[in-house]
């Protein structure tokens, strides 16, 4: 009747969970992890364009133009963020909050996964 010790969850896969606000002397303490899991959702999805660098499987990386950003491979572009998730990005960057993105394979067609990080 009790809960499970080791859910088989990974640590980075664990939920935030929202905590009401703290005020101390007029100072808003604890709304950081609510802001962050309303902000920057667990992972999003882009699709790429065929490429001899498109790959499966492949670590792939942002990097900014001006507001938006693109998707790279070792140095090169493959891909660009839509406006709505680039602005989703600059937000998150801002709270500190960062996206690891790998390659993957749906249907035929390739996709650049990017799944939270925090720190």
């Amino acid at each position: 009747m009790g809960q499970k010790k080791n859910s088989g969850r990974k640590v980075k896969d664990q939920p935030i969970i929202k905590i009401p606000s703290i005020k101390i002397s007029g100072n808003d303490i604890g709304h950081l992890p609510e802001l962050i899991a309303d902000t920057c959702i667990p992972s999003f999805e882009e699709p790429l364009l065929e490429s001899p660098l498109v790959k499966e499987n492949i670590r792939i990386d942002l990097s900014s133009r001006g507001e938006n950003y693109l998707i790279m491979v070792q140095g090169s572009e493959i891909g660009m963020l839509s406006k709505r998730n680039s602005i989703r990005v600059s937000e998150c960057l801002r709270l500190k909050v960062k996206y690891m993105g790998t390659i993957v394979k749906k249907k035929d067609k390739y996709y650049a996964r990017f799944i939270r990080q925090t720190d």
